[in-house]
């Protein structure tokens, strides 16, 4: 995706939160009913965040696991990010390129998770 140095990008890197340690604990109780219920609510709280940041324009460039990345050629105000659906949560880091969403979404893991943080270098 090539854009002229004039043109302002936005990427949004969301990754639910705590899900490989819940899915552990499955696992080690021997409960797969319950780890597959688990991975229909995750996949569930995926597709609201696709849905919401669709509606924002927004356009989904990766789905994977329990993280995604949007793209958009314009800002969106945190307050209009949905990240939090019932027990499932996501950290979310916004940046002028994809590699600075990660390294916001680093940075919101690091403060707690279920964060939403921003860099542009």
């Amino acid at each position: 995706m090539e854009m002229s140095s004039r043109e302002t990008e936005y990427f949004f890197c969301f990754d639910a939160d705590r899900i490989g340690e819940q899915i552990e604990l499955f696992f080690m109780s021997d409960d797969i009913g319950a780890a597959r219920l688990f991975s229909e609510k995750v996949d569930h709280a995926m597709d609201k965040v696709s849905e919401n940041m669709e509606s924002l324009g927004a356009r989904c460039v990766f789905r994977g696991g329990d993280s995604l990345v949007f793209h958009s050629p314009t800002d969106i105000n945190e307050n209009q990010i949905c990240h939090v659906f019932e027990d499932i949560t996501f950290s979310v880091g916004i940046g002028g390129t994809v590699q600075a969403a990660s390294l916001s979404l680093f940075k919101a893991k690091a403060l707690g998770r279920c964060q939403i943080e921003r860099v542009f270098a």
